[in-house]
């Protein structure tokens, strides 16, 4: 009996071992990413949804950014941060306009409407296989071909294609090899995903925008690097 006891303890001992471990792990993770640098990003009389990709393009952070207009074009905003660190930038962006929150999820920030995001982000993939895209938007075109969301992306209005993945590079690009962007995905969210893909490619954006006015809406989704 006293041995089955002692076991007893080691055991629970050893699983609050791991989840401190765990939590331990997650929490450095998003420390080290709340703590990169945005020194080059513009901030000054832009759009929310603007100065988020900035920031996390600034940053290195692949990420998602969704954001939602009425018939009023959006207003421009200069923001003033408390330091450089990219958690000082996300927070004066959504200071300075309440109607945006930005979170972590899967240690990837997104900034999306306070109010939260539009249904078609909640649609369940069974499946989402992507063996080897060239670019994040090549992934996204093979995503919104799956028959699960074709109904929903009807739902959210007229399809309005803005560009592919366009690169940030101040002192000029240099040639480097593509990457391949594999994704396997069973059971997911449209949102998870998008930020899987962001992930895979390790330093995409994924950036969406919706527009309601006189009853019309239209929508884009595209990558930004």
């Amino acid at each position: 009996m006293k041995v089955s006891k002692m076991l007893i303890v080691v055991l629970c001992g050893s699983l609050m071992m791991v989840t401190i471990s765990n939590r331990g792990q997650t929490e450095n993770q998003s420390d080290n990413l709340l703590n990169r640098q945005v020194k080059r990003a513009n901030l000054q009389d832009v759009k929310v949804g603007q100065a988020a990709i900035n920031a996390l393009i600034d940053a290195g952070s692949p990420g998602g950014i969704a954001t939602v207009s009425g018939c009023n074009e959006d207003v421009t905003h200069t923001f003033t941060p408390r330091d450089s660190s990219l958690l000082g930038v996300l927070d004066s962006i959504v200071s300075t306009d309440p109607h945006y929150k930005w979170e972590l999820m899967d240690n990837l920030v997104n900034v999306i409407p306070s109010n939260g995001l539009p249904p078609f982000f909640a649609v369940r993939i069974s499946k989402f296989d992507i063996p080897g895209a060239e670019t994040p938007n090549e992934a996204l075109f093979q995503l919104l071909a799956i028959p699960e969301l074709r109904q929903a992306q009807l739902n959210l209005g007229r399809h309005a294609i803005q560009g592919g993945v366009r690169p940030f590079c101040p002192q000029g690009c240099s040639p480097e090899k593509t990457k391949k962007i594999s994704v396997n995905l069973k059971g997911v969210t449209v949102r998870e995903a998008l930020n899987a893909i962001a992930r895979a490619d390790g330093s995409a954006v994924w950036r969406f925008s919706q527009w309601e006015c006189g009853g019309q809406r239209t929508f884009s989704l595209e990558f930004s690097k």
